[in-house]
């Protein structure tokens, strides 16, 4: 590594097994092949310590700052104890909604998050205003960390997916109609409870179970076990283990989906998300299916036959999936 100019930016992953990496493995990437020698970007478990790395850097990023995660908060001490000696910019990073908005929980139960958002929430008022800066992925959460957190100091950074993770095996240009659609669901189990369809909740869980017991359709499910909600057709279930985030986007592209599906919730937790499902079906070449409601994250970009509405039914995504 030459060393010549302050232009290194480092970048702190929450974790390096799960959507934080995810996020910004890609994103540094993207970075990186822009700005070619004009930047070296960094990808960091660890605090940097060693003042001849520290004396070139121009930027450092930690990703979702919390009170809850081991030795962060020391690191930010840290950080801003020695970011006027040495003359970087410091910079949080969030792609989830953490802190309550109001009176409404920000994250629903399903999702079996550990830690406390009051608690969370008052960390980040208190803690980010001295941050150079915040980048978030969407605007829904720029615009709450404006109005809750009092933040002025926020930008959007996309999450970007690039085509080449997902390798050569992807899905085959058609050439015949599909008679029975392969569907996968290939997102985080935080997304349901084991007696409870959570993000699947309405129409959805209902048309899988009459889809998959009628053999419309071949349904691929990730996760630990085939929940109760689909107990009925679990035989017919397809199960896929949880990979881990480097091997995630090759596996998904194996499978070869007609259909990735993407159900949401209608909540604040789920209006903060970013539209990363619909980059990975077009990273893969399949026909998203997507929760459409007001502030959802694919109403700007899936195709308005691919958008199931609240009042949907089973019959309608029946009659929507016939015609793929």
């Amino acid at each position: 590594m030459n060393l010549t100019k302050k232009n290194i930016l480092v970048m702190h992953p929450t974790d390096f097994g799960a959507c934080a990496f995810y996020r910004y493995r890609f994103v540094a990437e993207i970075i990186q092949a822009k700005m070619k020698e004009e930047l070296i970007v960094v990808v960091s478990p660890f605090e940097i310590t060693d003042e001849r790395i520290l004396k070139y850097t121009a930027a450092i990023s930690i990703g979702r700052p919390s009170p809850f995660v081991k030795n962060q908060v020391d690191m930010i001490r840290n950080y801003k104890r020695k970011r006027n000696r040495f003359g970087f910019r410091l910079f949080a990073d969030y792609d989830d909604l953490l802190f309550d908005i109001g009176n409404d929980p920000s994250i629903p139960k399903w999702n079996d998050f550990p830690e406390s958002t009051k608690v969370i929430g008052v960390f980040m008022r208190s803690e980010l205003k001295d941050f150079d800066g915040v980048s978030v992925t969407t605007q829904f959460l720029k615009q709450q960390m404006h109005s809750v957190l009092g933040l002025n100091n926020v930008v959007i950074l996309p999450n970007a997916v690039p085509t080449y993770a997902f390798g050569k095996s992807k899905r085959a240009p058609l050439e015949s109609d599909i008679v029975k659609p392969r569907v996968l669901f290939a997102g985080a189990p935080q997304h349901y409870m084991k007696d409870d369809a959570g993000d699947f909740g309405g129409v959805w869980y209902k048309w899988l179970q009459v889809a998959v017991a009628n053999d419309e359709i071949e349904f691929h499910f990730f996760g630990y076990d085939c929940p109760e909600w689909l107990s009925d057709v679990k035989d017919k279930v397809v199960m896929h283990d949880v990979v881990n985030t480097l091997e995630f986007p090759s596996v998904i592209a194996s499978i070869k989906p007609d259909i990735y599906l993407a159900p949401l919730d209608n909540n604040n937790f789920n209006k903060a998300k970013s539209n990363l499902k619909f980059l990975e079906a077009s990273a893969i070449g399949a026909a998203l299916l997507c929760s459409s409601f007001d502030g959802a994250p694919y109403e700007d970009d899936a195709h308005i036959m691919s958008k199931v509405p609240e009042d949907a039914t089973v019959d309608d995504l029946r009659y929507v999936v016939s015609l793929i």
